[in-house]
């Protein structure tokens, strides 16, 4: 199933949901470099070890001159973090981080 997204993205900060369940910025950051589709892919990995804003990097790659399947997969790991987010708000996070 293909997801449609708006044009612009209100990331709000990780330390928003913190309180909720979610996750801090340095967690963010973790959870996106560990994601195996992300780091399959070299450049993203180098962006990773050398910038630790993850909003930074998502903005350079899906900006940038990277791949189709290197925008596709840092998206798809910003999504299933938005996913992580959201079973912590019913009290599943820890579950689904040990699943990742």
């Amino acid at each position: 199933m293909q997801k449609e997204f708006a044009r612009n993205v209100l990331f709000t900060g990780a330390g928003f949901t913190k309180n909720f369940g979610g996750l801090l910025a340095k967690e963010m950051w973790s959870q996106i470099s560990n994601n195996t589709k992300v780091q399959a892919h070299s450049r993203i990995r180098h962006l990773l070890l050398h910038d630790f804003d993850y909003e930074s990097i998502y903005f350079h790659v899906m900006t940038g001159d990277y791949t189709d399947q290197e925008k596709k997969s840092i998206n798809e790991a910003i999504l299933l973090i938005k996913d992580l987010i959201i079973y912590a708000e019913n009290g599943h996070l820890e579950t689904m981080l040990h699943i990742q």
